[in-house]
């Protein structure tokens, strides 16, 4: 065993830039990061308000709704709505209703790719662990998502994501019922193991092109 890690250990150092080996071996050993360091780590890269002077307004324990996490990918993707009106893609996400405001940010993760049409996009609703997952998933990676699906077709969805989430090491430990609704800390982990996992992600897709 020690003989196979210090092998993997020669390749990183050989083959992989400084820094990417460095996030990659920080990732591997790592436990699950600290709410506060996520959430300020996410402040950081405007994704979240910064409440660094009064960190229980980070709300932690509290659920999230689909539309705030809306916000939330497309801020972890760089992006901002190329569009300032609502073309009304889904029934519940309208110019003339309560989350008008959150409706260009819905309708441009849905022309990005990172969720589907459906009649409904449940704006309001509180977001599942499983939901978390494959909203940034998708966001990010969703080729590496999409392997995992087709190495695994006998999985429901959820398990599908779960099991993408412990094989890439976006949360260390048991993730348990991933249909139940995620609290803030929970959110704020994944788009950190998301965003922090991005070092690697290029690396390896650079590494295939040569």
């Amino acid at each position: 065993m020690k003989k196979i890690i210090s092998i993997l250990a020669l390749f990183a150092i050989l083959f992989l830039p400084l820094k990417t080996f460095a996030v990659a071996i920080w990732m591997d050993f790592q436990k699950d990061v600290n709410e506060l360091w996520a959430a300020q780590y996410l402040a950081d890269l405007w994704v979240i308000v910064d409440h660094k002077n009064d960190t229980d307004k980070y709300n932690f324990n509290l659920n999230i709704l689909r539309q705030e996490m809306a916000w939330m990918v497309l801020k972890i993707l760089r992006k901002s709505p190329n569009k300032s009106y609502c073309e009304n893609v889904f029934s519940d996400v309208r110019t003339t209703s309560q989350n008008s405001w959150a409706c260009p940010a819905i309708e441009e993760l849905y022309h990005s790719w990172v969720i589907a049409k459906n009649d409904k996009f449940r704006p309001l609703s509180n977001v599942s662990k499983a939901e978390v997952i494959a909203f940034f998933v998708n966001a990010l990676y969703k080729d590496k998502l999409d392997e995992y699906k087709a190495k695994n077709p006998n999985l429901s969805w959820e398990e599908q994501v779960k099991g993408f989430a412990k094989e890439y090491n976006f949360f260390r430990s048991d993730l348990w019922n991933v249909k139940e609704k995620a609290t803030r800390w929970f959110v704020f982990q994944i788009a950190y193991y998301a965003e922090t996992y991005k070092e690697i992600y290029d690396w390896e897709k650079e590494f295939k092109k040569d």
